[in-house]
């Protein structure tokens, strides 16, 4: 998440930042009806990285929602999907994996929903979803947006 920070007071951001070319994108196809978010592997990957990520996570739908005008702008967050094999991954860890997903189970901000990736089919490195774990997880976007667009989320 601290790659994704949004700068303090600079709502013109750059598309030097992450945040920055996402809002640059962002505006530029028009009026966003929603955003769907999936991230959490590197966090994943820090031991302290879960305590921070919640509240990280709340400023960061707050100034999407701040610099693309929609207060009750819909986001629906991706669950990290099963932890990788440490055989596969090593020497790379994950120690805080079932941190990051208990903190992005809830509680949510308002007009935040949570799908999770859970079980769906991995990659041999066991981090990434196959494409048949993409299209699966696509239909469970599709269905948590709508489920926000019938709450009056806008």
């Amino acid at each position: 998440m601290a790659q994704w920070k949004p700068n303090e007071g600079k709502p013109g951001e750059g598309r030097d930042t992450l945040y920055g070319s996402c809002l640059a994108r962002a505006r530029a196809v028009g009026k966003v009806r929603g955003i769907l978010w999936y991230q959490g592997e590197t966090d994943a990957g820090r031991a302290d990285s879960a305590t921070d990520w919640r509240e990280s996570f709340e400023v960061l739908v707050a100034r999407f929602r701040a610099d693309l005008g929609g207060k009750r702008l819909p986001l629906v967050l991706v669950q990290l999907a099963d932890p990788p094999s440490p055989e596969v991954s090593a020497p790379k860890t994950y120690p805080s994996w079932a941190a990051i997903q208990a903190v992005q189970a809830g509680p949510l901000p308002p007009c935040v929903a949570m799908v999770p990736a859970g079980g769906l089919p991995l990659k041999a490195d066991t981090l990434h979803l196959t494409t048949a774990g993409q299209r699966a997880l696509g239909g469970k976007l599709a269905v948590a947006m709508a489920g926000l667009l019938k709450q009056g989320c806008r």
